[in-house]
């Protein structure tokens, strides 16, 4: 990704439950996205692994350009590696952003 988050679904093909929106088609089901783009800009990675039950897990906070928040999501990864490279990547493009 370059300046925005994309959320999106999967929906297996055996799922008879279809609505309209955009989608990318592969052999074994459907990525739908379901919520608008997260501007990279507007957004803070909390990591909540700390808190017990919550292991390998981050969320995401988004925020108008008021500083009021519009939504949490909280994420699970499959490694602390992987969760770590996340938030990783997501500050040094932030930190690119800023400088441009």
């Amino acid at each position: 990704f370059d300046d925005l988050i994309l959320l999106t679904t999967f929906k297996s093909n055996s799922s008879s439950h279809r609505r309209a929106s955009f989608s990318s088609k592969l052999p074994n089901g459907t990525y739908t996205v379901f919520k608008e783009p997260l501007p990279l800009d507007r957004i803070k990675i909390v990591d909540v692994s700390d808190c017990q039950g919550w292991e390998k897990s981050f969320s995401i906070v988004h925020y108008s350009r008021f500083v009021q928040v519009l939504g949490v999501y909280t994420f699970q990864a499959i490694s602390d590696l992987e969760k770590n490279d996340v938030i990783q990547e997501v500050a040094r493009i932030q930190e690119r952003l800023k400088k441009s």
